[in-house]
């Protein structure tokens, strides 16, 4: 990324330091992240599992991996606009779209450390994510398990976020379904 365009980070973690689960971590580093965006007036969304939204685009991305004790996790949020290439400009959206006056990458990157320390002592991170989780109460569509020919799709109503992480939709056949692998459609459609 070019300098100041995009805000392009990894933090390590040991594994015994989060409240919450590893394999929910992308969803509280997601919190932090919306946090940070909330406190320059903007209107995050959480999508499950690793994506930040707004205004029905993504905005940044996460990823997290585990190594012995330690814990990688990375993210890629877009400040100024040549951060999204033109033909991504109706799936993805930087801060500069958005703001008047888009913030430094350094007062972001010290406002989401300030937010990453409080989401990391907090039992309360799964009420707040489900607060800003994309799609909540609405129909979405999920495709189950790592990317790969011949995947299983879930269509139901997304109804929250389970103790590990995991994404709970209400399909219409089975009831209450916990997805703890896949990827949600669409970012601002139905699915």
């Amino acid at each position: 990324s070019e300098p100041g365009v995009s805000l392009l980070f990894t933090i390590l973690i040991s594994r015994s330091t989060p409240v919450c689960p590893v394999s929910a971590f992308p969803l509280v580093m997601g919190l932090a992240a919306a946090l940070t965006l909330e406190d320059w007036g903007l209107n995050p969304e959480i999508k499950w599992p690793n994506d930040i939204i707004l205004d029905r685009r993504k905005a940044a991305g996460i990823l997290c991996e585990t190594r012995g004790p330690w814990l990688s996790a990375g993210m890629g949020l877009n400040l100024g606009r040549s951060a999204v290439p033109p033909d991504l400009a109706e799936k993805a959206v930087s801060l500069e779209e958005l703001l008047s006056e888009p913030p430094r990458p350094e007062a972001v990157m010290e406002r989401f450390l300030q937010r990453f320390h409080q989401t990391l002592a907090s039992a309360e991170w799964r009420d707040m994510v489900e607060q800003r989780l994309h799609r909540r109460g609405g129909e979405a569509d999920v495709v189950l398990g790592l990317p790969g020919p011949g995947q299983e799709v879930k269509t139901g109503r997304v109804t929250g976020i389970g103790p590990q992480g995991e994404l709970l939709l209400h399909c219409h056949e089975e009831g209450l379904f916990s997805v703890f692998s896949g990827e949600m459609g669409n970012w601002g459609g139905a699915t």
